[in-house]
Parts: structure tokens; sequence; C-alpha cells
């Protein structure tokens, strides 16, 4: 795991605290994919439903049916809406951060999260 940590230079994020607009899982997509100089478009805090982000700009997402390292993970947590999303690092092994959760690296092919993967998107916007 410390390889993955490094590899992506994401060692400092893992435990953070969640926090609408600064530590979401959205925001942290956006930083994760930074740092490793992938550039997506930031919104403000005060849009709080993930799932119109993914709906409003969907189109400069290209989705992938095999996850690939740096794609972005989208989640349907409320069915039938994608509510949540994550960063791919290595299948099967994603980070990302909730409410009540910090950020931390688990399994995409894990029984709480393989029933609810919508798709795997990599920003394709110029």
């Amino acid at each position: 795991m410390s390889n993955l940590l490094k590899k992506y230079n994401i060692e400092d994020l893992l435990g953070k605290e969640f926090k609408w607009g600064v530590n979401d899982c959205y925001t942290l997509c956006v930083e994760i994919l930074g740092r490793n100089g992938i550039k997506i478009p930031k919104f403000n805090a005060d849009e709080t439903r993930v799932y119109e982000l993914y709906i409003r700009y969907n189109k400069y997402f290209k989705r992938h049916e095999i996850p690939q390292s740096l794609s972005i993970v989208a989640l349907k947590v409320k069915y039938p809406f994608v509510t949540h999303f994550g960063v791919c690092l290595e299948y099967p092994y994603f980070i990302h951060v909730m409410q009540k959760r910090n950020v931390c690296i688990e399994r995409l092919d894990s029984l709480l999260w393989k029933g609810r993967i919508d798709g795997y998107y990599t920003y394709e916007k110029n």
C-alpha cells in the first residue's frame, strides 16, 4: 500500500477528515488528479449534490468499462443516482472520502462497492 501512496503522491491525504467543499469526495478527486498532472474543474462548496455535478459535466468525461489508474470511479451510494466519486489507483484499489469516513483506500471488488459502480471515467476536456 505504501508504494501506491508514494507513486501517486497521496501519503498526506490518508485519514484526512471529510468536509463539504474542502475535502469531500469530488474535491479529493480534484486534488489527487491535480497532483498527478490532470486538471479537472472545481466547483463552489454550495453545490452540494454530487450527482448534479456528474450529470452537468458528464460530457467532458470519457467512460471506460475497465478501471484505469487515475480514472474517476462513479458510485451509486443512493441508488439509482451517482452520488459519490473516488479515484482508481491500481485495480482493485481506490481512494475516497465520505461523511463519517475519513480519506481511505478500499477495494472496488469488495461486497460493499462492486454492486455500486456506475463506471470509470477520465477527463477529456481540452
